[in-house]
């Protein structure tokens, strides 16, 4: 699907954690599933990622507050990037086409 023809933007937070016990990861997992724009969660042992679907940057920066302020003491740092092309392969045969 081409989210830019939806007028769509997609980002990722990468964030990095300063704690994360079993009740926060229940809790982000949550909070993640009560958001329609979250399109992915992928945990690693100290880091998450998130992928978000939102109408502008304004609304980006919506959730992004509200992260912070649901989970001020999980997350040690925030970064973000703009998606602008996302394209997936079925294995590396495709990568070098």
């Amino acid at each position: 699907m081409d989210i830019d023809k939806l007028g769509l933007e997609n980002y990722k937070i990468l964030i990095e954690l300063n704690k994360f016990s079993h009740s926060d990861a229940l809790r982000l997992i949550g909070f993640c599933s009560r958001h329609k724009e979250v399109q992915y969660l992928i945990r690693d042992m100290w880091n998450i990622e998130i992928e978000i679907v939102v109408g502008n940057s304004q609304d980006y920066y919506a959730f992004v507050e509200e992260l912070k302020t649901q989970f001020p003491n999980v997350i040690k740092t925030l970064n973000n990037a703009l998606i602008i092309r996302d394209e997936w392969t079925t294995g590396f045969e495709n990568l070098f086409k």
